[in-house]
């Protein structure tokens, strides 16, 4: 998607989240050779529908982006921090791991 190409991809993991079927690329079932095959010669055989690739492009360039990640993680540790809640370090982690351990 970030090529500015449309996907085809199958429904397993994450990809739902990221492709809109029918507008940035297809989703198969897994395991379907024959769907994958098809909605490929689609995409092969059509300018119209190889298009969705930049809508595709447009989604990654927002939804996928370096600055939204991190955005996405600052809010998280802000949540936290507001909450209350420590996250420990991995020094910490280790210690209290180890300590655990000694204990009898």
């Amino acid at each position: 998607m970030a090529a500015g190409l449309p996907v085809v991809a199958t429904e397993v993991g994450g990809a739902r989240e990221a492709i809109v079927e029918g507008e940035t690329g297809f989703l198969v079932p897994s395991g379907d050779n024959l769907a994958m095959a098809e909605r490929i010669i689609q995409l092969l055989k059509s300018d119209k529908l190889r298009a969705m690739g930049e809508r595709g492009r447009a989604i990654v360039e927002t939804k996928f982006s370096a600055e939204n990640h991190l955005r996405n993680t600052l809010e998280l540790y802000d949540e936290l921090l507001s909450a209350g809640k420590r996250v420990p370090t991995k020094s910490e982690g280790a210690n209290r791991s180890a300590g655990a351990l000694a204990q009898p």
